[in-house]
């Protein structure tokens, strides 16, 4: 890919060069497909397939199973062993759990379980990203792609974030750009209804 097919940075020295970088992380990102595959990430799964979780981490699961989990430090924190590192994982549970400082509380009738399984696989190269890309692939059906659109969009610093779904959107490759400009790579597993959700979000704004 080509980074000039997108648009033309800026002449002041220090945007130009931020701008330059962008583009060349970008275009490594494009062409991350071209990437090794590696021994399977997850169970594989057909187009009509429902994810049950990660590991040992079961959607549907509450705060109190997940914390008995020797892994989770928390209901909302744990550390596992993935692909020879230990990756930090965030899990996020519907309805959202009551908030120390004074947020909304949740219903005692609605128990909180457990929805998003959030793995944080590091800073972006482009060797990890395909490599990353093509485990999930192997596994799951694609079904969402990153378009020139939102390359460009995330190129010009209009967002922050390029998102492959697999698996009707049950697995998300997400590179997130944090605010001094670094890029990191989260693989998301969701629950059918997180999934269904993200989903509805996408068609309503016409992308991932």
């Amino acid at each position: 890919m080509d980074p000039s097919s997108y648009g033309r940075c800026p002449k002041k020295r220090g945007t130009l060069m931020n701008c330059q970088r962008t583009w060349r992380l970008v275009a490594a990102l494009a062409l991350a497909v071209c990437g090794a595959v590696l021994p399977a990430f997850g169970e594989s799964t057909g187009e009509s397939a429902t994810i049950k979780g990660f590991a040992d981490l079961k959607f549907g699961m509450t705060q109190e199973e997940v914390q008995a989990l020797p892994a989770c430090s928390s209901a909302t924190e744990c550390l596992y062993e993935i692909l020879g590192k230990n990756r930090y994982i965030n899990l996020t549970y519907s309805p959202p759990l009551a908030q120390p400082n004074g947020g909304e509380p949740t219903s005692s009738s609605a128990v909180p379980h457990l929805t998003t399984i959030d793995i944080d696989m590091g800073r972006f190269q482009r060797d990890w990203y395909a490599d990353l890309h093509h485990m999930l692939a192997a596994q799951y059906p694609l079904t969402h792609q990153i378009t020139p659109q939102q390359h460009q969009l995330f190129a010009t610093g209009q967002r922050n974030e390029l998102v492959v779904g697999f698996a009707d959107a049950q697995v998300l490759l997400k590179v997130y750009r944090r605010p001094y400009g670094n890029l990191i790579i989260r693989v998301i597993y969701q629950s059918p209804e997180a999934a269904q959700k993200t989903r509805q979000h996408w068609a309503a704004t016409g992308s991932p």
